[in-house]
């Protein structure tokens, strides 16, 4: 029996998980602007919410509750080691938001009108936090390989 390859034009099969998030959430934010002049639509909050759904999979994969990664001094200076750790808190906090958004999702089409307002809002927050997260994670990395490779601190 021969074994299926992998997808690789899927991100998370190619170990590419921020990338899977970031493109679920472009997804996210699409939808809701494609939306936008119609917004109460059944049909819509359920796609909506499969995607959300998507998003927070990921999200779990992506960043495991609890986990952090090992450095050391010599791969960040004390002040990233703090930024790292708030960072690495953050995903608890993302994932805690994005499975309230889950379950707020599945009844927000018979909602009123002002409910349905601050929900896709909630959502627009969360892409705004996420994305903020992401350029920080990236700010990090690109400041350890700098000094790896002999840069100033």
């Amino acid at each position: 029996m021969a074994s299926t390859p992998p997808d690789t034009t899927d991100p998370a099969a190619n170990g590419n998980c921020s990338a899977s998030v970031n493109e679920s959430l472009s997804r996210v934010e699409r939808l809701i602007q494609l939306h936008e002049d119609r917004p109460g639509e059944e049909e819509f909050y359920e796609r909506l919410g499969d995607e959300l759904q998507t998003l927070h999979a990921l999200m779990r994969t992506h960043h495991p509750a609890g986990a952090r990664p090992q450095v050391s001094e010599e791969d960040f200076t004390p002040e990233c080691v703090s930024d790292l750790d708030r960072l690495c808190e953050e995903h608890g906090v993302f994932l805690g938001i994005t499975d309230r958004l889950v379950r707020a999702v599945e009844s927000m089409a018979g909602r009123p009108m002002e409910d349905q307002t601050v929900f896709i809002l909630k959502v627009h927050e969360l892409a705004a936090m996420i994305r903020r997260h992401e350029a920080e994670e990236r700010r990090l990395m690109y400041l350890a390989m700098w000094r790896d490779t002999g840069g100033e601190s």
